[in-house]
């Protein structure tokens, strides 16, 4: 086992198993390995798992707050949950600093309870014809508007999902986002 491991001790290497193998949505890699890369990589990368304590992961979230960034130290504690998370299940002894801290205690969100109104959807459907890009795009804009699906499911969408007699459109649960 200490072989097998040996080359995969630090916190960078564990980190890029997990980007690489780890479910998730393309658009969440995506925004996890910016994330990584700029927040977690710099401070934490070079360190062996035994060596990160959660006094670290705190130290880096308070960090990432005092420069107004709450939602981006939460994804950095959440990065680092899974990464530890990711290394226990495959055998490694350590103990995942984030248990320790809790997401609350890094920020406190509003709930958003603005919605866009009937009135303002309209609005914004009609002067979508305005926008100087591609009809394509306006088109898309124009059903996500009219939806309210998520983007990928609107890009993943095929015909034989769409009833046009019963006017329903039919996104199979294999696409509908995933909780992890």
């Amino acid at each position: 086992m200490e072989a097998r491991t040996k080359g995969a001790e630090t916190f960078d290497a564990w980190a890029e198993k997990w980007l690489r193998g780890y479910q998730m949505a393309d658009s969440t890699r995506d925004m996890r390995r910016s994330v990584y890369e700029r927040e977690l990589k710099p401070k934490l990368g070079n360190q062996k798992l035994v060596e990160i304590n959660h006094e670290d992961l705190r130290t880096l979230t308070d960090a990432i707050v005092e420069r107004g960034a709450p939602a981006t130290a939460v994804h950095s504690r959440e990065i680092v949950m899974q990464v530890f998370r990711w290394a226990i299940e495959r055998g490694q002894k350590v103990e995942n600093p984030a248990d320790l801290v809790c997401p609350a205690s890094i920020a406190k969100f509003e709930p958003r309870d603005r919605a866009l109104g009937p009135d303002e959807i309209a609005l914004m459907y009609q002067y979508m014809d305005r926008i100087g890009t591609a009809s394509s795009v306006r088109a898309a804009a124009k059903l996500l508007l009219l939806t309210m699906v998520r983007k990928s499911e609107l890009t993943n969408a095929t015909w034989d999902e769409i009833n046009f007699s019963d006017a329903l459109w039919t996104i199979p649960k294999e696409r509908m986002k995933l909780r992890n």
